[in-house]
């Protein structure tokens, strides 16, 4: 929504505008997205009324074209912490597992890894999201089942490993890896 506010103020020794938005009505900086303004200058008129009262006024120009502009963000963003959801594992199997992690940046794109048998991490999904924190059924991935074995038919335990790499808005990527590891009850809630 348009706001007036004073952004710019003249400084006439250095013949300069500063113009300057700290994004005081948003909760956070809008990096990525466009941002457009217009231009008014206003003229300081005195004047004295009838009982010679000096009286200030303001009085604004004309309003220019419309000004764009973006933020750039210039650092990557940091690696999001994974933790997951799932009812109470049966001894083989756990069902109804997400993914929970915290929002990393302004806007972020996520891209999800799963490590594969031969271990190497294959994308199962890529989402946007600015929410405050992410959940992601493993159904709703290219794994097409919320659930996970345990166990293999052997009996050996068996691990599944999970990542998320964070991309801003500026396609800046999350430089450290985060891993999960299921099952691993510290990292887990049940639900």
């Amino acid at each position: 929504m348009p706001q007036d506010q004073v952004i710019a103020r003249y400084y006439p020794t250095l013949d300069t505008v500063v113009t300057l938005d700290e994004f005081n009505d948003l909760t956070e900086v809008p990096y990525g997205d466009g941002l457009f303004y217009r231009v008014t200058v206003s003229r300081e008129v005195e004047y004295a009324d009838l009982d010679e009262n000096v009286i200030t006024e303001y009085a604004p120009s004309q309003a220019s074209k419309i000004v764009a502009s973006t933020i750039v963000e210039v650092s990557a963003p940091a690696s999001p912490t994974l933790r997951f959801q799932s009812m109470a594992p049966t001894g083989i199997m756990v069902d109804s597992v997400s993914l929970i992690w915290p929002k990393a940046a302004y806007n972020a794109r996520y891209h999800v890894y799963k490590m594969n048998n031969q271990g190497n991490w294959v994308k199962i999904h890529e989402l946007q999201s600015n929410d405050s924190e992410i959940l992601l059924s493993i159904s709703d991935t290219d794994l097409g089942d919320d659930s996970l074995k345990l166990l293999n038919e052997t009996g050996d335990k068996l691990s599944h490993h999970f990542k998320v790499i964070a991309e801003n808005t500026s396609g800046m990527l999350s430089n450290e890896e985060n891993i999960l590891t299921i099952f691993n009850e510290d990292d887990w809630t049940q639900i």
